[in-house]
């Protein structure tokens, strides 16, 4: 079964702030544990990227959403409201900043992919963050989508051991952890 996002509804009984969090906090590890066992990730164990033109195609997709990532980390700090949110907005993208363009010069095969249903997609990251609360960017920048980088770099790495995009999957699988515990902290 894939994994879907989310939003759980506002608790309707007298339950703290903090059993809140703490349920949050549960619950995104269930949705961990599950996302970590998508389909997409058995492909990848099975060899679908020791193909050439797989990995090709697969990489240039990546790159749209490489692409609108950084796009969703610009808009948050573009877009902030509580001042008490600033320095982990900049802190996140000070450390983000650029491995999109990092990502496409180590690729001398990149090719641009236009898919209507991938930019549908990766566009709705960035202009969702745009649109709530400082908070609501917490939960979607760290507890969504950096704690899913950790499951989808930890699988991909080693697929990309031998190519010239390395780097980059390299270097998220050992950040990522970091930029997850940003939204816990």
């Amino acid at each position: 079964e894939d994994p879907w996002a989310t939003f759980l509804a506002e608790a309707k009984s007298a339950q703290g702030a903090g059993n809140q969090v703490e349920q949050l906090f549960k619950k995104n590890e269930e949705f961990m544990e599950r996302f970590d066992k998508h389909r997409l990730f058995v492909l990848i164990r099975n060899g679908l990227l020791h193909d050439p033109v797989a990995r090709r195609k697969f990489l240039d997709c990546f790159q749209v959403w490489s692409n609108y990532f950084q796009r969703m980390v610009l808009n948050r700090v573009v877009t902030l409201q509580d001042p008490a949110f600033e320095d982990l907005a900049w802190a996140h993208l000070s450390e983000e900043l650029g491995h999109n363009r990092d990502l496409a010069k180590s690729r001398p095969d990149l090719q641009t992919v236009f898919d209507p249903v991938l930019e549908g997609v990766c566009s709705w990251f960035p202009s969702k963050v745009g649109m709530i609360s400082d908070l609501e960017k917490v939960v979607l920048v760290h507890l969504v989508v950096e704690a899913s980088a950790v499951f989808f770099y930890k699988h991909v790495q080693p697929a990309m051991a031998t190519n010239t995009a390395q780097g980059h999957f390299e270097k998220h699988k050992s950040d990522d952890e970091a930029h997850v515990a940003m939204g816990y902290d």
